[in-house]
């Protein structure tokens, strides 16, 4: 999965980061395709431009049994860094909002069967992309052309691909 990341946008990066951070503090050891899809679907610029074309952020996440807008890991981590930058109290512990083990800043966890041909295709699709171009727009357009079921479903709540 390394040589996805030097292809992301530092937008798209984070998104990646959630993946994994969602998963384990959910208490689940295996990160599944939904996963990618509900941390993409957080991607502020995303999620932004979704719901003003009429999309049903929230009740994708639900229905993925995600975290809802503005409580997943990194964007809990993104709430402490502003309140720390502008001066104020912190309102939460930065390892408990990422749901770290206590003895470790580093979380990994297995793919799923079927996130690591997700994965794979994600390889293939951003293959010869420019460091640093690939935004998480393109990470959903490339998630739902990986599986029909993840178009479906995203479908049923407005989210679709392209510019849409």
């Amino acid at each position: 999965m390394f040589e996805i990341i030097n292809v992301l946008d530092l937008e798209a990066r984070r998104v990646l980061f959630g993946v994994v951070m969602d998963v384990y503090r959910t208490g689940r050891r295996e990160v599944e395709p939904r996963d990618f899809l509900a941390s993409v679907l957080r991607a502020p610029s995303l999620a932004n431009n979704l719901r003003s074309a009429g999309a049903n952020i929230e009740g994708l996440l639900s229905k993925v049994a995600a975290p809802s807008l503005g409580s997943s890991s990194f964007e809990r981590l993104e709430k402490i860094i502003d309140e720390a930058e502008r001066g104020e109290e912190i309102s939460e512990d930065p390892t408990s909002a990422l749901g770290l083990p206590p003895t470790s800043g580093f979380v990994t966890l297995p793919l799923s069967a079927t996130s690591k041909e997700l994965v794979d295709h994600l390889r293939r699709s951003f293959a010869g992309a420019a460091p640093e171009s690939v935004t998480p727009r393109q990470l959903l357009n490339a998630l739902l052309s990986s599986s029909s079921g993840l178009a479906e479903l995203c479908a049923e709540f407005g989210v679709r691909g392209a510019n849409s």
